[in-house]
C-alpha cells in the first residue's frame, strides 16, 4: 500500500471483512490505525453486503449506540451488493 505504487488515474480500492469492522467498532487499536493507514492512503473502502448484515445482526446490536455506530458505517464505506452469478455456485 502506498501512493509511490499507485498509477496516474486509478484509485486505491480494498474491500474488508467483517471481522475488521468489528475490530474497529470495539475500539481495538490496531484496527484504528489500519482504518487510519487506509485513509490517509486515499483508499476507497469496500465491504460486502453479507458484512453489512452480520454487523446488523450481531449480539452487540441489542444496545442502540452500537446500532447507530454500525449505521454510520453504511455512510463512510461503500457496500458491495449481492449478484446471483456470485451467489449461485454456493448453493
Amino acid at each position: 500500500m502506498g501512493k509511490k505504487g499507485k498509477k496516474a488515474g486509478f484509485m486505491n480500492t480494498i474491500v474488508l471483512d467483517t471481522d475488521l469492522f468489528i475490530d474497529l467498532l470495539r475500539g481495538f487499536e490496531k484496527a484504528i490505525e489500519y482504518f487510519e493507514r487506509l485513509r490517509e492512503e486515499d483508499y476507497i473502502i469496500y465491504f460486502s453486503a453479507i458484512t453489512e448484515i452480520e454487523l446488523i445482526s450481531g449480539k452487540e446490536c441489542n444496545k442502540i449506540e452500537n446500532l447507530n455506530h454500525i449505521l454510520c458505517l453504511q455512510h463512510l464505506y461503500f457496500i458491495l451488493p449481492l449478484k446471483m452469478p456470485i451467489i449461485r455456485p454456493y448453493n
